[in-house]
């Protein structure tokens, strides 16, 4: 008795593992850019809420992508 693997599915759930890994990663440190150019922009007496605002979605992006990760994974 033989067997067989169908690598292409394997290959395919690899590759979007890793571009949605990315794609986190990409959504995070973005976030981090944001709120340190809120940063920046709060010590030199600028307007800052609108890079804030943008860092703490960036942020809240970041989690429900994993929280649905998780659940996939889970169930």
């Amino acid at each position: 008795m033989s067997m067989s693997i169908d690598w292409a599915p394997i290959a395919a759930m690899a590759a979007i593992t890793v571009l949605a890994a990315l794609g986190i990663f990409g959504i995070f440190a973005l976030g981090v850019h944001a709120q340190t150019t809120a940063e920046e922009k709060a010590r030199n007496g600028q307007p800052s809420g609108t890079a804030r605002l943008a860092g703490y979605g960036c942020f809240a992006v970041a989690a429900v992508l994993v929280a649905y990760g998780l659940l996939l994974f889970v169930s």
